[in-house]
C-alpha cells in the first residue's frame, strides 16, 4: 500500500509539473500563455531618469548641464506617456507609469506612491489589480542570453524584469519603423508594439 502510495503521489507531481516544463522546452507555447496574460493583465511603464549622470554632474560642479538633462529627461517621459495612453490599447487593464528610480520599491511590491499621474507626480490613488498578470515596458537595450544587442528599443519584460523571448514580439527594433512607416508616423512606437500584440494575440494557435 505505501509503495503504491508514493506512486501516485509521483506521479501527481509529474503531471503538475509537465504544464511548465512544456512551456519551457516549446517557446511557442510559452509565448502564446504571455500574450493572453498580457491581454488580461496589466502594463508597467518604467521611465528612465538618468539620474545616475546628473548625480555625477552635480558632483562635479555642473549644474547647468544636469539641469538641461532633467528637462530633456522629462518632456521624453512625458511624450512616453502620452503617446501611452493616446496609442496602447491591447491590454484590458489601465497602462500605468513609475520611475526607474523606484525599481526596488517596484519588485518589493511597494506600490502606495508610486505610480505617476499625467504630470509624472507620484498618486496615491493610482492602483492595480493584483490578482491579475502584470508586465513591464521600458525602453532599453534588448538582451540575449542576458548581454546586450546593442540596440535600444521599446520592449516588455515580465513581472520579475526579465525580457521576454521570442516568438513572442517584445520589442519595436529599428526596422520595424521601416517596415511600419505609416504607423510609426501616426501613432510612434507605441502604436507599432500594440499593432505587433494584436497581430500576434490574433494568430491561430
Amino acid at each position: 500500500m505505501l509503495k503504491i502510495k508514493k506512486i501516485c503521489f509521483c506521479f501527481l507531481i509529474l503531471v503538475g509539473a509537465t504544464p511548465l516544463l512544456a512551456q519551457k522546452s516549446n517557446p511557442a507555447m510559452a509565448a502564446r500563455q504571455q500574450i493572453n496574460d498580457l491581454k488580461q493583465g496589466t502594463l508597467v511603464v518604467r521611465l528612465r531618469t538618468q539620474q545616475f549622470k546628473i548625480d555625477a554632474l552635480n558632483t562635479i560642479d555642473r549644474p547647468q548641464t544636469a539641469k538641461k538633462i532633467t528637462q530633456q529627461q522629462r518632456q521624453i517621459n512625458l511624450q512616453l506617456v502620452q503617446d501611452f495612453k493616446n496609442n496602447y490599447t491591447f491590454s484590458n487593464q489601465k497602462t500605468v507609469f513609475f520611475y526607474s528610480t523606484q525599481t526596488n520599491d517596484f519588485k518589493a511590491n511597494n506600490w502606495q506612491n508610486l505610480f505617476l499621474n499625467d504630470s509624472l507626480e507620484a498618486d496615491p490613488n493610482i492602483k492595480i489589480d493584483t490578482s491579475k498578470p502584470i508586465f513591464v515596458a521600458e525602453i532599453a537595450p534588448i538582451e540575449s542570453q542576458n548581454q546586450s544587442l546593442g540596440i535600444t528599443a521599446l520592449l516588455i519584460m515580465d513581472r520579475n524584469l526579465m525580457q521576454l523571448k521570442p516568438p513572442f514580439p517584445f520589442y519595436v527594433r529599428p526596422i520595424d519603423k521601416i517596415a511600419y512607416n505609416n504607423t510609426r508616423r501616426k501613432t510612434g512606437d507605441v502604436g507599432i508594439l500594440n499593432k505587433k500584440l494584436e497581430k500576434f494575440y490574433a494568430r491561430p494557435l
